[in-house]
């Protein structure tokens, strides 16, 4: 259930739930963490093997990517469900021979966290997979069961890490590891989400041009991020390609802490022609938590609407840094207060 909270004159507040998807798996591969991660990561040329069993086309793709390192991706379309979906999957950051994030991004606002963690054992290397997915695109819940498409996602996930593990066990049955259901557990959940709108007296060109003509408007945008290399020397490339998913090395603040962070950055006119509505979408992921936020900008008559909407991954960790990054993301509603203030401001002058 949504609820309002008092606001600045002409800010409004909403909080409420948004649903996701969780699953949780754990599997043994017979070799070191380290060969694992040069043979499957480091060296995808192991992708080309399995794109039959996995009904998966690589886009453009070369075998020397390195997915390990923060930045890079690689993209392919693949059907489930009978559905295509042109998809990127990209780095977030990498623990060498610990922890592994990815994450995947179809078309639309949606988005599948992927966190590796890897541990030795006399066997070879233990595997423990979370994955996290959220805020399917609308189209698609009028014409499949999101229960059902979850259960798909994550079942060809399985399917990749069997034909992986039997990479280094020959005696594996991929066929029939796979055929009795999921190897792990699938469960619902949900994500804290917060939105913030405010109208503007200008036509929503105005206001992009406006948030996108400094860096520093940027960096004011995202509480407590600071953004840093080519996204901040130069705003324009965050809508300069519309659609296409940029990296963005740069830096979360927790009080006097300052901690590293991977953006990925996506936006664009939904009207191009017309420009009356246009949406960007930015994840950060920082101190192993994820924020989503996406800024809409929608035009209301004469002027326009903006929106911040922020979706947030609430660990249940008790240290202290994680707790810090809670009492953070509870303050993001002041902060967005702020910056929709701001961005009212800028746009329309003097005098508001």
């Amino acid at each position: 259930m949504a609820f309002r909270k008092p606001a600045a004159p002409g800010v409004l507040h909403q909080s409420y739930p948004i649903h996701a998807y969780s699953y949780q798996s754990s599997l043994v591969f017979y070799t070191t963490p380290q060969e694992l991660m040069k043979n499957f990561v480091q060296d995808l040329s192991w992708l080309e093997r399995i794109s039959g069993p996995m009904k998966i086309e690589l886009k453009q793709f070369q075998p020397q990517t390195d997915l390990t390192q923060a930045g890079q991706f690689v993209d392919f379309n693949i059907k489930i469900l009978g559905i295509n979906f042109s998809c990127r999957v990209i780095c977030l950051k990498y623990k060498p021979d610990q922890e592994l994030w990815w994450m995947i991004v179809p078309p639309g606002d949606s988005w599948i966290l992927l966190h590796y963690e890897m541990k030795p054992i006399p066997e070879g290397c233990k595997l423990n997979l979370s994955f996290l997915g959220g805020q399917p695109p609308k189209y698609l819940e009028a014409i499949v069961d999101i229960r059902q498409l979850a259960k798909a996602v994550v079942a060809r996930v399985d399917l990749c890490l069997a034909l992986i593990q039997a990479e280094f066990d020959s005696a594996l049955d991929v066929e029939q590891v796979t055929a009795h259901g999921l190897r792990g557990e699938l469960y619902e959940t949900f994500l804290q989400g917060n939105d913030s709108s405010i109208r503007v007296n200008a036509p929503p060109s105005k206001v992009v041009q406006w948030i996108f003509s400094d860096p520093e408007n940027l960096n004011f945008l995202i509480p407590n991020l600071r953004l840093k290399g080519p996204c901040f020397d130069d705003p324009q490339i965050l809508f300069a390609h519309p659609e296409e998913l940029i990296a963005c090395p740069s830096t979360y603040h927790l009080g006097a802490m300052e901690m590293k962070a991977m953006v990925l950055t996506k936006g664009g006119w939904e009207d191009e022609n017309k420009m009356t509505s246009y949406h960007h979408n930015v994840w950060v992921l920082a101190l192993d938590h994820l924020v989503r936020v996406q800024i809409l900008i929608t035009g209301q008559g004469s002027g326009s609407e903006v929106k911040m909407v922020f979706a947030s991954d609430l660990s249940e960790s008790a240290a202290a840094e994680a707790i810090d990054f809670i009492i953070a993301i509870a303050g993001i509603t002041e902060r967005c207060e702020q910056a929709l203030l701001k961005i009212k401001a800028g746009v329309e002058g003097p005098g508001v």
